[in-house]
């Protein structure tokens, strides 16, 4: 589901797609894909109810999508975002310094020099 996307239209969709499927799928099974294939915020709501048909998932989405619209709740389900932006991120191996004992204990098959100077 898009960030945009009215869930009744997300929904509708997903119906249609199932009915076209060769083997049917449950009921049940439709509105379980149906939740979490949506939005972070629609599935951290309808997770916590008990959702067992198209019927119910319509309803309580129509009454969530409108709350939503006129409520604060939405940032409640929404990841903070970093004001400040990203480090770009360099070589894993950049500025790595590699000990040759360290990486002979890893590797046995090379030969370790045991003489000290």
């Amino acid at each position: 589901m898009k960030a945009d996307e009215e869930f009744t239209v997300y929904a509708d969709m997903w119906h249609a797609l199932a009915a076209k499927v060769c083997c049917p799928m449950p009921e049940e099974e439709k509105v379980k894909l149906l939740i979490v294939n949506t939005t972070p915020t629609y599935r951290a709501i309808l997770a916590m109810n008990d959702i067992t048909t198209m019927h119910q998932l319509y309803n309580l989405a129509s009454f969530i999508q409108t709350q939503l619209k006129d409520s604060p709740i939405h940032s409640m389900f929404e990841t903070p975002k970093s004001h400040y932006p990203k480090k770009p991120q360099g070589s894993v191996t950049e500025g790595v310094q590699t000990n040759e004992q360290v990486g002979a204990v890893n590797n046995p098959q090379s030969p370790i020099d045991m003489h000290m100077t």
